[in-house]
Parts: structure tokens; sequence; C-alpha cells
């Protein structure tokens, strides 16, 4: 399996029409910004079109003057997905992904004691370097700091 793509692996389990709708919707999240991407939904491809589902009438017009913008993003995006035209429908709309949180994705910092321990203290003065001693000295205090509130 070594040297298999991730996306040979993928395309063996999922079919190429959910992959690809998968794809579009995730440009469309790029693409309808603000208010429209809370009042839209990519609900299917069918060959070249993308059929949207809208909030209500209101957001069909509005979205009639968007629709050469969105396209082009959206071919901009994921020209591999071959979108050529957009029809928009009021249909059932399900709300955005949140947006990723970027602090979650970080591993929480080691905490150490306050106090380092003697075998780090002896370790730290046998660095030569100045520098680096300072660097070391450093990361040792802010690992061993209270985190901010």
């Amino acid at each position: 399996m070594a040297g298999t793509k991730a996306a040979d692996l993928v395309s063996k389990i999922v079919p190429p029409g959910v992959s690809r709708l998968i794809r579009v919707r995730d440009a469309w999240a790029r693409a309808a910004r603000g208010p429209a991407l809370r009042r839209t939904w990519p609900a299917a491809v069918r060959g070249d079109e993308l059929i949207v589902h809208v909030h209500d009438n209101q957001w069909l017009h509005e979205l009639t003057y968007q629709k050469n913008q969105l396209l082009a993003d959206l071919q901009s995006l994921v020209p591999e997905a071959g979108i050529a035209r957009l029809r928009f429908c009021v249909g059932a709309v399900l709300p955005p992904p949140p947006p990723p949180d970027p602090e979650s994705k970080r591993p929480a910092p080691p905490r150490l004691a306050a106090d380092p321990p003697a075998e780090t203290m002896r370790a730290m003065s046998e660095v030569c370097d100045g520098e680096l001693k300072n660097l070391i000295a450093i990361a040792r205090y802010n690992l061993g700091r209270e985190p901010h509130s």
C-alpha cells in the first residue's frame, strides 16, 4: 500500500459523483460569501450544472445578479468539477459548517514545574554557547509559567 495516494484510496470507496459534490460544496463555502452562504446550499451536480437551493424567492432574485461571479469563482476554485452552469431554486438550505477553530488544532503546550529540577539546571549550566543557553532558559521559563486566562 506504500506509495498509494490518499485520493486513490478514497476513490475506491466514495462514488465519483459524491466526491465531486463534496469538492463543489467546499468551494461554494469560499465562493458564496457572507449572507449568501447562509441562504444557499449546493444540493446536486447534474452533468455540468450545479443546482443550488436558495432560502426564498428574495434570495433567488438576489443571486441572479451574483450568478456569473459565483460561477467564475467555482470554476477557478474547482476546475476539475466541470461546472459550466448554475441553477438556483427555492429549497432546503442546510447551515454552513462552522469555520475551523485554529486554536483547537494546537496541542496544549507542555507544562513544567516552575522551579527546574537540579538535573535540568546542571544540563543548562553545561551549555557553552551563551545565546543558546539564553534561549533554553527563556523556553524553560515560558514552559513553567501559568497559561494566560
